[in-house]
């Protein structure tokens, strides 16, 4: 049948072919840069602040951690204070990530892990307000160790030295050797004592400096020499 056509209708339609499969050509371009638009936005909008958000809550709880964990070695406030803001800064960022999923139903799970992760930062922070409530209670204990330990060392060394002195008055007013010995004697008790105060002490600030309770346990026994 195109054979019959004259060449004139040949031609067009020939140009009427090459126009349709460019209007078809067009239409598929204009689909498939729909189809490119609508992927983009997606990674911009959803994507994109997914990760930014996610690194957000890494980051800060990171430094919390650290800031923490500082805190529990030096029971120091202001590194406390630190870690307890970098705590509210996860918990904003973990807010906006949970906020961030439920503004497509694509980012579900995202919604779902920031749920998760707000639930693990309260046991966090639970944990750390009871650390802290220990860590002052110890602190109490200590300091009550420290005034009883200086009491205890300014008392043996007052009587370590009125030994002394007594010792040295019987020498001059020509005591006997039996008084003057057990004098003696009453200073070698006196000095082991003094001596075991020192070393408790020592060895108590060992074990806290150390964090290590069996040297606490160890020095017990020295009380009951002491005793």
């Amino acid at each position: 049948m195109f054979k019959n056509l004259g060449l004139g209708a040949k031609l067009t339609v020939g140009f009427m072919s090459i126009a349709a499969f460019a209007v078809l050509v067009g239409i598929l371009a204009f689909v498939s840069m729909n189809s490119v638009k609508g992927t983009t936005n997606i990674l911009a909008k959803e994507n994109v602040p997914e990760v930014s958000l996610s690194t957000d809550v890494e980051r800060n709880m990171l430094n919390a951690a650290y800031e923490i964990l500082g805190y529990t070695f030096t029971d120091e406030m202001e590194v406390l204070d630190s870690g307890r803001a970098l705590l509210k800064k996860t918990r904003k960022s973990i807010e906006d990530t949970k906020k961030h999923g439920e503004s497509s139903v694509r980012l579900a799970e995202l919604k779902t892990i920031a749920q998760k992760a707000e639930d693990k930062l309260n046991e966090y922070e639970k944990i750390l307000n009871q650390t802290i409530d220990y860590s002052n209670a110890m602190n109490e204990q200590k300091n009550i160790a420290s005034e009883s330990s200086q009491k205890y060392m300014k008392i043996s060394a007052a009587f370590y030295e009125s030994q002394k002195e007594g010792f040295l008055g019987e020498i001059r007013a020509g005591m006997d050797s039996d008084i003057l010995e057990t004098r003696l004697q009453r200073i070698g008790f006196v000095k082991e004592i003094v001596d075991l105060g020192n070393k408790i002490v020592s060895e108590v600030w060992m074990a806290q400096a150390r964090r290590n309770p069996k040297l606490i346990e160890e020095t017990l026994k020295d009380f009951d020499t002491v005793n």
